[in-house]
């Protein structure tokens, strides 16, 4: 069900989404981002129904303008502290709720992101002895410096160094274009520009994955 909010402000969007909730017979709420949780409360109070709200980062530092970041810190807090549940994805991240959210550490749960421990393993499990192929790793998103692209490809440069035949492909905008050259000298200056795409934005997603 696309229930799309007319604008970034569009709050209005909950009661459609509340009565959608009644009609389908959700049992949970689930919010993720500000603006999503913003929502969420306002379903909550419409339904009555139990509300978990997922941190991935701090508001704080979610993007380079400090400004936005503040209001959206201060919206998170005001309304995080009604969800019933909050899941985090690092126990440093769950003490930053605790203390500057203010969530009592009993509605704080951790869900740790799943990622390898030992990097050499990873490419043993991933890249085998004896992979004739190239080995393509495939990034779609929008590209800001917290979604840490420059670090998937030091990896791949990493990958290469070892003697591994990687191509990657990145799919997806950059928010900023100070950014994007970052990325891009960063790329020339491991020596990768014949071993990484750049796709630009893109709609067929289906066909990039094949």
């Amino acid at each position: 069900h696309d229930l799309s909010m007319r604008s970034r402000f569009d709050l209005g969007v909950s009661a459609r989404a509340a009565r959608l909730a009644r009609e389908c017979g959700c049992s949970l709420i689930q919010s993720h981002t500000v603006r999503s949780a913003l929502v969420a409360q306002r379903v909550q109070l419409e339904t009555g129904l139990p509300w978990l709200h997922q941190v991935h980062s701090p508001a704080l530092h979610e993007s380079e303008r400090s400004g936005l970041n503040l209001v959206n810190f201060l919206a998170e807090a005001v309304v995080m502290r009604r969800a019933d549940l909050v899941i985090t994805v690092s126990q440093a991240l769950a003490a930053y709720v605790t203390k500057y959210y203010r969530v009592s550490p009993d509605r704080v749960a951790v869900v740790p992101n799943g990622v390898v421990t030992n990097p050499s393993s990873c490419v043993t499990t991933f890249l085998p002895a004896g992979h004739q192929r190239p080995f393509v790793i495939l990034t779609l998103g929008l590209f800001r410096p917290r979604k840490g692209i420059d670090r998937l490809v030091e990896a791949s440069a990493i990958l290469v160094a070892a003697g591994h035949d990687v191509r990657l492909r990145i799919a997806g905008e950059f928010a900023d274009a100070a950014y994007a050259r970052r990325i891009n000298a960063l790329i020339t200056r491991l020596g990768l520009d014949n071993r990484i795409e750049r796709l630009g934005f893109i709609q067929d997603v289906a066909t990039a994955l094949d």
